[in-house]
């Protein structure tokens, strides 16, 4: 009938203090080499729970097992009042709730918890979550979710972002204005520089990772973007991190990628691979934010690799293809077949027959293949095929 209560503080703690205490009934058998904790009920600050401990083997490894239950309590004010500093997040409402019901398992050097059920604001996951080797910090992790909104969880939009969010309506707005006049405004000149060498990624620690996810949300909500079906493989070793499978359902289309990221070498190397299968372009274009100037079903296949660790890197040692198929679509406030009757007309000195039947132009095809070198984007076999007309073009892009 053992009772536990007390307070810790400490460098960990950053100067806050956390307030435990835990009960129940306690039995050892050192003939049998075992150990039983019953009834335990265990407070940690705001967090309160139930379980029960069982260890055997007490004279070899000891193999301990168990029952946790952890009530709803605020997650956010628990890891504060322990001293965590959370980042910034876009809401800051989240890990307000939280509640755990699991099995357990474990050794001196792993624990497992199994037939988990995880409540996190307003997501439910189930699975398995374990540590196999605390000595490697080997991570498991095999979870299945009903849904999840990542944009609440992740930063801020930044000053940067949110002057140039400010800046694209200004533009947008000058644009629209202009429309009809013949005269849009030019973008302003790129500078010489136009991405950060920043370093990005933390080497050391990622080559220490030992990692395997297996991960099944059926609403995920990441940059903006509704993920059906999300479905992800991903596993960390000896410095080689590969996203082995991610495929899931988006606007009636589905997309599939996989990717890895080599950090063995003194300039990691990454490359990614990603398909879309009939997503609706439009769809995309509007969730960033972006104006729709297509519409149409996207078909991409994209394969590239880069090296490096900043932006800048990434860009200048940027190489691969990406090729694309859009099928059944308009180009939107653009009717390409009127500009040219409008064009000979204006040549033979004659007025136009007719009049204009539509601002849009639909097309059965727009197709093109992107070949980057460096961060050089070429395009030389860029085709639309429109009633009546059929529209070539090539040119580059300079990424840098």
């Amino acid at each position: 009938d053992m009772r536990l209560s007390g307070e810790a503080s400490g460098e960990p703690l950053q100067g806050q203090t956390l307030t435990f205490s835990a009960q129940g009934q306690l039995l050892v058998d050192l003939a049998a080499q075992i150990a039983e904790w019953n009834s335990l009920k265990f407070t940690a600050n705001q967090l309160r729970g139930l379980g029960e401990l069982k260890a055997r083997d007490l004279d070899k490894e000891a193999k301990i097992s168990g029952a946790l239950t952890v009530a709803q309590f605020n997650l956010r004010e628990f890891l504060q009042g322990t001293g965590q500093k959370l980042p910034a997040m876009a809401d800051g409402t989240t890990l307000s709730k939280a509640e755990l019901v699991s099995r357990l398992n474990g050794t001196p050097n792993s624990i497992a918890l199994e037939e988990l059920t995880l409540k996190l604001d307003d997501s439910t996951f189930t699975g398995r979550i374990a540590i196999s080797d605390f000595t490697r910090q080997a991570l498991r992790v095999d979870l299945k979710g009903d849904r999840l909104n990542l944009d609440r969880y992740l930063a801020p939009p930044s000053k940067e972002q949110a002057a140039e969010a400010a800046r694209k309506s200004e533009v947008k707005s000058t644009q629209a204005s202009a429309i009809g006049s013949g005269s849009t405004p030019l973008p302003n000149a790129p500078t010489q520089q136009a991405w950060s060498d920043a370093t990005l990624l933390p080497l050391e620690q990622l080559r220490k990772l030992d990692t395997e996810v297996n991960l099944a949300i059926g609403s995920l909500t990441a940059m903006k973007i509704p993920l059906d079906g999300f479905n992800l493989k991903a596993r960390t070793r000896n410095g080689l991190l590969t996203l082995q499978e991610m495929r899931a359902g988006l606007y009636g289309g589905r997309v599939d990628g996989s990717a890895s990221l080599d950090v063995r070498p003194p300039q990691p190397l990454l490359t990614v691979q990603n398909r879309l299968n009939g997503v609706p372009i439009e769809r995309l274009l509007e969730s960033q934010g972006e104006d729709v100037v297509v519409k149409g079903l996207l078909n991409l296949d994209a394969d590239l690799r880069t090296q490096g660790n900043s932006e800048k890197a990434w860009i200048d040692n940027l190489n691969g293809k990406v090729g694309f198929i859009i099928d059944n679509g308009v180009l939107v406030d653009a009717n390409l077949e009127q500009q040219l009757c409008r064009a000979i007309a204006t040549l033979n000195r004659k007025p136009l027959a007719s009049d204009p039947r539509s601002k849009d132009t639909p097309f059965r095809e727009l197709k093109g293949n992107l070949t980057l070198r460096n961060g050089v984007a070429s395009n030389p076999d860029l085709k639309a095929s429109i009633p009546g007309l059929t529209v070539n073009g090539n040119g580059d892009v300079d990424l840098r």
